[in-house]
């Protein structure tokens, strides 16, 4: 079935007209007919079941109908702090990331990024991953969107987020062991910062990694470096296999 994004108040009972975008997508795209089911969505946790009742070029009609209470978000808070790569490895990121049910995405500009964002350009950047956003919670049938913070320095990012965990290839520390002691509720004496069990936030570096300098100053803050296995993961595969694991541990992952 058909599942949309729209920004507004949805009642039961109403008739709700499409904006713009949505309109063409459902007339133009999907060349939909009249008396039609949609669903729609607003980040509120329910889907609304509609029916067409009205096409007009790019101007569409849904009479809602029914609401439905969306239970597919994860019991866990999952941020995901990572560095700016390029493009289509960003958006694929943030689109597998909306999959796997991280509720949170901050971008960040490290020393070994080759990507900066000026001033002009981050409105316009930030715009298409909030469109990536709407389009993967829209297939993925998630109740609410992932939110997008701005842009962070790295300094600035781990200030921000002193309970976050830093993955690195080259850490003695071990992934494993840090979930194994935070499952076993031993997070007040070997992990301090980890206080809240389905609360994680990971910092994961641009394609040249996070420079010695930037995990020198992580682990001033508190902010500890792991790593995840014995093979070198690519930046846009280590973000998604440690969301997985905490998903399989801790999240709607572990009762399937």
């Amino acid at each position: 079935m058909t599942r949309l994004f729209q920004a507004v108040s949805m009642e039961v009972g109403s008739v709700l007209q499409l904006n713009e975008a949505a309109s063409h997508h459902v007339a133009q795209v999907l060349r939909m007919q009249l008396n039609e089911t949609v669903l729609l969505f607003n980040d509120t946790g329910y889907d609304f079941e509609g029916t067409i009742v009205s096409i007009k070029k790019n101007k569409v009609d849904i009479a809602l109908h029914r609401q439905i209470e969306n239970k597919t978000e994860s019991p866990l808070t999952l941020h995901l702090c990572q560095a700016l790569v390029r493009n289509e490895k960003m958006d694929l990121i943030i689109q597998k990331a909306v999959e796997l049910g991280v509720t949170d995405f901050t971008p960040v500009e490290t020393q070994h990024g080759q990507i900066h964002l000026s001033q002009e350009k981050q409105a316009k950047k930030f715009a298409h991953w909030q469109g990536i956003i709407h389009h993967a919670t829209e297939q993925s049938g998630r109740a609410k969107l992932m939110r997008l913070h701005d842009l962070k320095d790295f300094k600035t990012c781990c200030h921000a987020h002193p309970n976050a965990f830093i993955l690195h290839p080259e850490s003695k520390r071990t992934l494993r062991a840090l979930i194994s002691a935070h499952a076993d509720g031993l997070r007040e004496d070997a992990y301090p910062s980890y206080k809240n069990r389905d609360d994680f936030c990971v910092l994961i570096g641009p394609e040249g990694g996070f420079s010695q300098a930037e995990l020198t100053m992580a682990e001033k803050i508190g902010i500890q470096a792991y790593q995840f296995g014995p093979r070198v993961l690519r930046t846009e595969t280590a973000g998604l296999a440690v969301m997985t694991y905490l998903q399989a541990m801790f999240g709607d992952l572990s009762r399937m």
